[in-house]
């Protein structure tokens, strides 16, 4: 919950910045071209870039932290006994699942079901496929 709670915040906080880097470049391109200056339109295309590459970075540490939770949800679930079932459940909808291409599985909410297999395999529950 603290997690979830942690990625809004920093959500809400990325929305913010890249707004207000939105209003910034705006007001420089209209300020650059009142004035016929290229120093306030460069000025702010790179601030629009800026926080374009830093937003996407941030997406990427938030998707790190959505996986991460998937796999302490699944240790959870094992705990409570559940977890050759969950494996049986992941088999069942990770066979069908394509290889994802790197920049896919790096924006990807959840981890692939095959990891999320072996990683209960290495808690020690007992699955296999045949």
């Amino acid at each position: 919950m603290i997690i979830g709670g942690g990625n809004f915040i920093v959500t809400l906080l990325i929305l913010t910045i890249k707004a207000v880097a939105a209003l910034i470049a705006a007001f420089s391109l209209y300020s650059g071209y009142q004035n016929r200056s290229w120093a306030p339109v460069i000025v702010g295309l790179f601030l629009a870039a800026v926080i374009w590459l830093w937003t996407r970075f941030c997406l990427l540490f938030l998707m790190w932290s959505m996986r991460e939770n998937e796999f302490v949800a699944d240790a959870y679930a094992a705990e409570l006994g559940y977890g050759c079932e969950l494996a049986k459940g992941l088999d069942a909808i990770g066979g069908s699942q394509p290889q994802d291409s790197f920049l896919r599985a790096l924006y990807s909410t959840h981890p692939n079901a095959h990891d999320r297999i072996g990683r209960l395999q290495q808690m020690g529950v007992p699955y296999s496929r045949y």
